[in-house]
């Protein structure tokens, strides 16, 4: 999650599946679908999570960010997921655990289409700051886009508020202009998409408990 102002760029929720780590790429696998995941800090964070696999088993709710890649040859997106944290069904949720049910997203983002993607997508912008950007040259998308590190997360939204922006290349400084939305989303591993569930005024950030 990244704040801008009074609002906030963020993709962030609950996974629950049975947890691969015995050989690379490591693996979660959710409702029979399998799912690349990896760590910031795999060094610190394989060893605690180990210990908690040992003690619990590997079924556990993790708390992750998407990481989603889009190829023009394939209709589907690659998606994988960032472990942020993780509870076992033993625990007593608390924070975000206990805040969302499984699958759900807290998604806060641009509602656009994007290139090479027919489902439109809500473009969430990692380690934005307003003083990095007004140092960029607005012209080189290119650059920009590689600072900023934008996911696009396709989005099914029925009656959705507005319709979503045609130009791929929205930036953060437009999040005050509409279609910047904050939701909960509902993700869909047999379509490898999110579906919007409700609006969601007071999101916030996650901090992690583990990593």
């Amino acid at each position: 999650m990244t704040e801008t102002s009074d609002n906030f760029f963020q993709a962030i929720g609950i996974i629950y599946g049975q947890l691969i780590l015995n050989k690379k790429p490591y693996t979660l696998t959710v409702l029979d679908k399998n799912y690349q995941v990896f760590f910031k800090n795999p060094s610190k964070a394989l060893p605690a999570i180990a210990k908690e696999i040992k003690n619990s088993g590997n079924i556990l709710r993790l708390l992750v960010y998407p990481n989603i890649i889009y190829n023009p040859s394939k209709e589907d997106p690659h998606i994988q997921f960032q472990i942020v944290a993780w509870s076992s069904i033993s625990d007593e949720p608390n924070g975000l655990f206990r805040e969302l049910k499984d699958l759900e997203f807290l998604l806060s983002g641009l509602w656009q289409f994007i290139p090479g993607c027919k489902t439109p997508c809500l473009t969430v912008f990692k380690n934005y700051m307003e003083d990095k950007a007004e140092n960029l040259n607005k012209s080189d998308v290119f650059k920009r886009n590689s600072i900023l590190k934008p996911i696009h997360v396709p989005l099914l939204w029925d009656d959705s508020l507005g319709s979503p922006n045609n130009n791929p290349n929205s930036m953060p400084e437009d999040f005050t202009k509409p279609p910047y939305i904050s939701i909960k989303a509902r993700f869909l591993p047999g379509r490898n998409l999110w579906e919007f569930d409700s609006l969601h005024k007071d999101a916030c950030s996650a901090t992690s408990e583990h990593i």
